[in-house]
């Protein structure tokens, strides 16, 4: 639910490469990229849209890293 909340998906996938120790400094430009790439509302956060993330577990699908 945060993670929908919060429109966060893109963490899961580790797009950083943090967790596959491929991370670099300027890796921050990348990841908000792809933060906006991967947004689960890309025409803005609205209730409905958070329902049904939540309901079709959108968080969860793949997002295509």
């Amino acid at each position: 639910m945060l993670i929908a909340l919060r429109d966060d998906r893109h963490l899961l996938n580790d797009p950083e490469g943090i967790l596959s120790g491929r991370y670099q400094a300027d890796e921050l430009a990348i990841a908000e990229e792809a933060h906006t790439e991967t947004s689960l509302y890309p025409g803005g956060f609205t209730v409905e849209g958070f329902m049904d993330a939540v309901e079709k577990e959108a968080v969860w699908e793949e997002a295509g890293y």
